[in-house]
């Protein structure tokens, strides 16, 4: 087994203020289909969660999704990372 794991780094900003900055293991990620979430991404933000995971491993590092909100200016960012297994909980 490998020691560098794929996860998803989410970044989530309202207006100047920082939310949410986490690093997901992608093995995690993939729950997310079982308990709605991606059908919720994929109705009110247009997000195909499910075309992201199932194609993860062909992806390489970097920014899969930035979506600002002009109105509010909320803002996603969705990374894929590849990381040592000692990093996956360490702080973005």
């Amino acid at each position: 087994m490998s020691d560098r794991k794929r996860v998803l780094r989410i970044h989530v900003a309202e207006g100047d203020k920082q939310r949410v900055n986490i690093r997901v293991p992608v093995a995690l990620a993939r729950l997310a289909r079982l308990g709605g979430i991606a059908d919720q991404l994929k109705a009110r933000q247009g997000i195909d969660l499910d075309e992201i995971l199932n194609g993860i491993d062909e992806l390489p590092d970097g920014k899969v999704i930035d979506v600002v909100d002009d109105k509010t200016g909320d803002h996603v960012e969705i990374y894929i990372e590849t990381v040592a297994d000692g990093t996956m909980l360490a702080k973005a």
